[in-house]
């Protein structure tokens, strides 16, 4: 049947990754759209290739208001806990890209990530952020204005694991102000199976920055973009908000010794990362906005000659418009559902089936010693268990990869998904 054609075409290929042949192309040839893609299902926007030990980003956010805020409200990895009003992948194809909406109540913004791959991904890919506050925002101490007032800082991060390299080369023309790149961020890296590549995060639309009287403006005014390059063990770079927590904590340690508590910087400023570019493997990013905001980051590998410079609105418009018609065509509901909700319904539900979908790499434990107790026949048998466990015969084996799915939304009420129930989208 069509649609299970076009399902399983979009399910990616779990064929191992030892095909690989050649640096320009890690993955077969019948896999390079599906080289990239938001395979880090644990954060609310992670983005990373399927390739063992590479590069990976990762987006973070929170309203910055009041010195309480940025403690619990600093969103990275998706919780039930933090007051979401919904989040999930709109519509989302593993081939071409797809929209994103983070409904964050807590944060007074709804976030809407986009990530849309260049000519199959051949061109490397571009990801906008965009976020706009909510009409329901409860206002902080330092807004003004109504809800145009809300004042988020972003972070975006770039990590490298293994032998690769990435560096902030500086910004426009190789700009590299003391004070914050005034512009676009440039970052030149490198790995075995990428090759050379370029990455850009630069602003798009019309935004606004937060401003004050406070000293602190002047050495660090907040419509620029700070960058803090760091060198962490690699086994630490999954923990991307730990490292910004120590940061901004450096930052504010350096605001208490020269202003003293009593005259601190507004929250907006304080909270803040040192502006130190340069060599690393992690890289932070962080924009500071007034009421809605927007940006793009583009990645473009070295064998592209001309990176990308075009309409990133055309491109995510593109994307969405191609889904709706191939989805319309084969996956369509059928009577009596359908109306409109049930169309977006069943977009929204599949589109996170396949957005769920990441790539993880590693050891793993395994006990192979095949103790009797494992079999729990016995009465008494999670006592046994627990002793066998205890005798520490797992050893590290790998490293292996997986490429599965993993969902992190809250489905709705009366829909069986599980691991024993197969849907449509992976037969």
């Amino acid at each position: 049947m069509a649609w299970k054609h076009w399902a399983l075409s979009l399910l990616l290929s779990t064929r191992a990754l030892s095909q690989s042949t050649t640096p320009s192309s890690p993955l077969p040839i019948n896999d390079t759209t599906l080289l990239w893609g938001p395979y880090r299902p644990n954060l609310y926007f992670g983005l990373r290739p399927r390739l063992p030990r590479s590069l990976s980003t990762a987006l973070l956010w929170s309203r910055v208001e009041d010195f309480q805020a940025v403690q619990h409200n600093v969103r990275y990895t998706c919780e039930q806990h933090e007051g979401m009003a919904g989040y999930g992948w709109d519509v989302y194809d593993p081939r071409t890209g797809g929209v994103q909406t983070v409904r964050d109540k807590g944060n007074g913004v709804d976030m809407e990530t986009s990530f849309v791959k260049l000519e199959g991904g051949k061109e490397g890919w571009v990801a906008r952020v965009k976020g706009t506050p909510r009409e329901d925002a409860v206002l902080g101490a330092g807004s003004e204005g109504g809800v145009e007032g809300v004042k988020t800082a972003v972070w975006f991060t770039v990590g490298m694991e293994g032998l690769g390299s990435v560096e902030a080369v500086g910004g426009e023309e190789g700009e590299a102000a003391e004070a914050g790149f005034d512009g676009e961020v440039v970052f030149t890296g490198q790995t075995t199976d990428l090759g050379g590549f370029k990455l850009v995060v630069r602003e798009s639309g019309s935004n606004s920055h937060p401003t004050h009287n406070h000293p602190s403006a002047v050495e660090k005014p907040l419509d620029r973009t700070f960058v803090h390059s760091l060198q962490v063990p690699e086994e630490a770079l999954w923990q991307a908000k730990a490292i910004l927590f120590g940061s901004l904590k450096t930052t504010i340690d350096s605001y208490v010794t020269e202003y003293t508590e009593a005259k601190m910087p507004p929250p907006w400023q304080t909270y803040t990362i040192q502006h130190r570019p340069g060599q690393g493997n992690m890289h932070i990013v962080q924009k500071t906005f007034t009421g809605a905001f927007q940006f793009d980051v583009v990645y473009t590998p070295a064998s592209v000659a001309t990176p990308f410079s075009g309409d990133v609105t055309r491109a995510i418009v593109r994307t969405m418009k191609t889904f709706d018609m191939k989805y319309d065509t084969v996956l369509k509901p059928q009577a009596p559902f359908g109306g409109e909700a049930y169309a977006r319904f069943s977009k929204n539900l599949f589109s996170n089936l396949v957005g769920g979908i990441g790539y993880f790499h590693g050891d793993q434990l395994i006990d192979r010693s095949a103790d009797p107790a494992y079999e729990e026949e016995s009465e008494g048998f999670w006592q046994e268990t627990a002793e066998a466990r205890a005798m520490n015969r797992a050893q590290l084996e790998g490293p292996y990869e997986l490429f599965t799915s993993i969902p992190t939304a809250v489905l709705p009420k009366r829909v069986l998904v599980g691991r024993g129930v197969p849907s449509p989208a992976y037969r």
